[in-house]
């Protein structure tokens, strides 16, 4: 958390694996032991939590006798899973938002029979749930749906839950949209812009229905092989990849977003799952961290966001915006090419540290960059 409030960072989210913390009906030695200290310690800190409950009791699960992973199996009676996500919601007042499940659209995380079965029955989860906290200080938020909330088929969960009335009421939805690359490529999409072609058109519907979005997970892992689905990476590309997803981000309609993860995983995660963070497993800045640092240090305080104009040469991604003290600041990056520009400016490099000398001429990279324009 001291690495949280070093970035500057006010919100963070974090799962609470039903199972786990109640493995016998109404027991609390989890909660006492484990949870309550952590609670405890982001008051101290000031830090916002989000947390999302998922993964059924092995009580309550309708997985069936003898099935090795019941969590993954969702609750036969809504009522037990409202009941503790109440029971959590009274214990810790200060969390603000809660989250139902953890990607249900994926068959790992809710086996059903049919997507109009799981449709069904997550939309009363949902429902009952935000029934259940009605009154209190908090809000009942979506599950973050994999990716942009596809079903196997190829429809869209959210789509399924807003036509069956199952979002109504609920103010705030969320969703993963890890691609390989921050601008697009995925498995089934080698667009080189999909991540932006599709997250326009989906939060631009998400807005037409009165939705705020939330990115509750993004992020690329710099697992040393074999390969599982993500391409390798270094590092230094996955500093790069994380700045320019959150330029990205910015523009295309998200209320907030949430990084996966602070910290690298030990042994109990998948060999992937293991290396997201932007600390390694012993908690030592990785070079994600320190861009990041270096990036919120620039960009930092109240900002507007402004247009410059650019007509550039060739393919380039720029966003740009205004500080209180008056200084624009240009995220770029892009094709090689050189900008010609009306006043010197300074470029700084994030990823290294290094900033150039003020110049009218400015090299585009395919890593990104920052322009510090001076007072107009």
């Amino acid at each position: 958390m001291q690495q949280m409030e070093h970035l500057g960072l006010k919100h963070f989210r974090m799962d609470l694996h039903w199972d786990l913390l109640e493995p016998e009906k109404g027991t609390d030695e989890v909660l006492k032991n484990c949870l309550d200290p952590v609670m405890q310690k982001s008051q101290q800190h000031h830090l916002d939590p989000l947390l999302f409950l998922t993964g059924s009791a092995k009580f309550a699960s309708r997985a069936p006798a003898g099935e090795p992973f019941p969590d993954t199996f969702p609750p036969r009676d809504p009522s037990q899973y409202t009941g503790f996500l109440k029971k959590l919601a009274l214990r810790y007042p200060q969390v603000q938002t809660w989250q139902v499940w953890n990607e249900p659209n994926l068959p790992s995380s809710w086996r059903t029979s049919a997507s109009t079965t799981l449709v069904r029955e997550y939309g009363d989860l949902l429902q009952s749930s935000a029934k259940a906290l009605k009154g209190l200080p908090t809000e009942v938020m979506t599950a973050g749906f994999a990716y942009w909330s596809e079903l196997p088929e190829g429809s869209f969960l959210l789509k399924h839950l807003q036509d069956s009335r199952a979002l109504e009421g609920i103010q705030t939805v969320a969703y993963h949209p890890y691609t390989f690359q921050p601008e697009g490529i995925t498995a089934y999409s080698k667009g080189p812009d999909f991540f932006l072609n599709r997250t326009k058109m989906v939060n631009e519907t998400l807005k037409g229905w009165g939705k705020r979005i939330w990115a509750t997970e993004f992020g690329w892992s710099t697992y040393p092989g074999p390969v599982e689905e993500q391409p390798l990476i270094t590092p230094e590309e996955q500093a790069d990849f994380l700045l320019r997803r959150i330029v990205l981000s910015a523009h295309l309609g998200f209320d907030r977003i949430y990084l996966f993860t602070l910290t690298d995983l030990d042994g109990r995660a998948s060999l992937r799952d293991q290396f997201y963070g932007l600390l390694d497993v012993n908690g030592q800045p990785k070079p994600a961290f320190t861009a990041l640092r270096r990036f919120l240090d620039v960009l930092k305080g109240d900002l507007e966001p402004v247009e410059l104009g650019w007509k550039p040469s060739s393919v380039l991604h720029s966003r740009a915006w205004k500080r209180t003290d008056g200084r624009v600041v240009v995220a770029f990056w892009g094709n090689p090419q050189v900008l010609q520009l009306s006043q010197e400016a300074q470029v700084l490099d994030p990823l290294t540290g290094r900033s150039n000398a003020a110049s009218r001429q400015v090299e585009v990279k395919t890593k990104l960059q920052l322009l510090v324009l001076p007072h107009p």
